[in-house]
């Protein structure tokens, strides 16, 4: 076993942080590719008895989820790592070039794959616009929402998931990074969250893994063989759950010693804000609203006290600006303004002051004569704070 000075300095961390008040922690597990959704919440599980058994960590709550990076099949899982190692270094790939690379390799006794062909020679991607966009926001919005809840993150990344891991990083503002941390696990990638020096970033990635063959991946620092491991390396040694995460394998240790050496390092967020809302405002303009509302004339409808029961009416097709009064509003990180049928929100603009309005601003397309329930939401909790019935009517003739 070696992994030099991460395991010196966990081993210390480990013996200083006992007695402490218990801390709050997400553990979120983020897959590889050709992963069901099934396998990757099996490794999820497994993750969370690997580090729970482990009596260092009797002074944190744990809470983990999975960051699931879909498969779409091999091909279109392979695409995707590689124009993610691509991303991560700074270089772009072109696709047709990429697959016309992949027809290069296929030889005479290599079965031919007719997709690989039409790829080379088309300028449309074949496989269909990547999910790695949807998967990502999905990954990051959940990160978000427990720092804003008051929890450190850290996310256990298994091979592709660690460039899932680095892009996340950079969509986190500086104040959400200091409380967001990426254990490599098994990683194609040449950094943890930009971290390029393979003394001290948090990775593990063993000598039988193959995955230490790729170009510019950091190099083995760990074995589950006592007496070393000197046979090429074999794919059998690449999973999750059935290796790395094995019972009574040194790298299942491993895993829960960095994760709790990385929760150490990170900062403890600020606790939630409390957020209130006392009363909603609501006006409406035309649709030629370009953005200037001292350029326009808004038309009042109505002040709900936060009950759908109390309807207000506006035009369909028309601009519907929210104005919500209460204590520790902030429309751009406190609250959501969930509005049926609204196609985009126009503009959010925060409550500057105390006493002042956090406003959202939104074109409303709905059928004539339908309410809706506009509701606004906290951010961190997700919970329904206030709630504004409207019913559209036919536009007014201006």
């Amino acid at each position: 076993m070696r992994v030099g000075l991460n395991v010196v300095f966990a081993a210390t961390l480990a013996s200083c942080s006992a007695g402490l008040l218990a801390q709050d922690a997400l553990v979120v597990f983020g897959n590889g590719i050709l992963s069901t959704k099934k396998k990757a919440s099996d490794s999820r599980r497994v993750l969370s008895s690997a580090l729970t058994e482990q009596a260092f960590f009797d002074d944190w709550n744990l809470e983990f989820e999975l960051a699931y990076n879909r498969s779409e099949g091999a091909l279109a899982d392979i695409r995707e790592a590689v124009f993610q190692a691509a991303t991560d270094v700074g270089v772009l790939i072109d696709e047709q070039e990429f697959w016309a690379y992949l027809h290069r390799l296929e030889t005479d006794s290599s079965p031919k794959l007719d997709i690989v062909y039409q790829a080379a020679q088309s300028t449309v991607p074949v496989l269909g616009p990547t999910i790695l966009e949807e998967d990502l926001a999905r990954q990051v919005a959940l990160y978000k929402r427990a720092i804003e809840g008051g929890s450190r993150v850290l996310l256990v990344a298994h091979s592709q998931g660690n460039f899932f891991g680095n892009q996340a990083g950079l969509l986190l503002t500086p104040e959400e990074r200091a409380s967001f941390g990426v254990l490599s696990v098994a990683s194609p990638a040449d950094n943890v969250l930009g971290n390029f020096d393979e003394e001290s970033a948090p990775y593990l990635t063993l000598d039988e893994d193959p995955i230490h063959l790729v170009p510019l991946s950091f190099p083995p620092n760990a074995s589950n063989f006592l007496s070393g491991y000197n046979l090429p390396p074999e794919a059998r040694y690449h999973g999750f759950s059935d290796w790395y995460m094995k019972s009574g394998n040194e790298s299942r240790f491993l895993v829960a010693l960095l994760s709790h050496l990385l929760l150490g390092r990170l900062f403890e967020p600020p606790p939630p804000l409390e957020v209130e809302v006392s009363r909603i405002e609501v006006d409406w303009t035309y649709q030629d609203y370009e953005g200037d509302p001292g350029g326009v004339s808004w038309f009042p409808r109505g002040v709900s006290e936060c009950s759908p029961a109390s309807d207000v009416t506006v035009p369909n097709y028309s601009f519907v600006r929210l104005s919500i009064y209460g204590q520790g509003l902030d429309s751009q990180d406190a609250v959501d303004v969930v509005f049926p049928y609204c196609d985009y929100f126009f503009e959010q603009s925060p409550a500057a002051n105390e006493g002042d309005a956090a406003e959202a601003i939104c074109f409303f397309e709905g059928p004539n004569s339908a309410s809706v329930s506009v509701a606004v939401e906290s951010r961190a909790t997700g919970e329904t704070l206030c709630e504004v019935g409207i019913v559209g009517l036919p536009p007014t003739p201006q």
